[in-house]
């Protein structure tokens, strides 16, 4: 059985980095799109260049998977492809901490009573997604209406190895 979730952290000063986390999860969450758009590009140049492990092991997927692209159009797409993961960064904080009303407003349930006909029978429900932008939006929708429901959810993670 599903237990509650445990006590919220104290305000000490022991816990001011994680609750400074949080605050700027938040803000992220609920800036406007123009704003996301625009921060994104900077984000994704600034990516781009700390983030040096990824940005070789994209350079050589790009270079194995478009060979007829001259290296000024491979960088292109290394470019586009950086900026689209800054993107990620403000759409997961939107999903975590965005308005639900904005949020549930991109998909929409089918089936859950199946869910519920496995609950009532007293069965336990597996769902598994790949870990993409879309799992946060679905997660959240997914979520909320289970909220809404009374239902627990125990979400588990496991960290990519690549």
């Amino acid at each position: 059985m599903l237990t509650e979730p445990g006590p919220r952290p104290s305000f000490a000063p022991r816990n001011w980095p994680g609750w400074l986390l949080v605050a700027f999860l938040w803000l992220l969450g609920h800036l406007p799109l123009t704003s996301v758009f625009w921060l994104a590009r900077p984000l994704g140049s600034l990516m781009r260049v700390v983030m040096r492990r990824r940005r070789k092991v994209a350079e050589r997927n790009l270079h194995h998977c478009f060979p007829e692209l001259d290296a000024q159009q491979q960088q292109s797409l290394l470019h586009g492809s950086f900026y689209a993961l800054a993107r990620a960064v403000f759409e997961t904080a939107r999903s975590w901490a965005g308005p639900s009303s904005y949020i549930e407003r991109f998909g929409q349930l089918e089936g859950i009573e199946n869910l519920q006909a496995a609950f009532g029978a007293g069965r336990g429900v597996l769902l598994i997604s790949l870990h993409s932008t879309c799992l946060e939006i679905g997660g959240h929708i997914f979520g909320s209406a289970m909220k809404r429901r009374g239902w627990n959810l125990a979400p588990v993670y496991r960290p990519l190895k690549n």
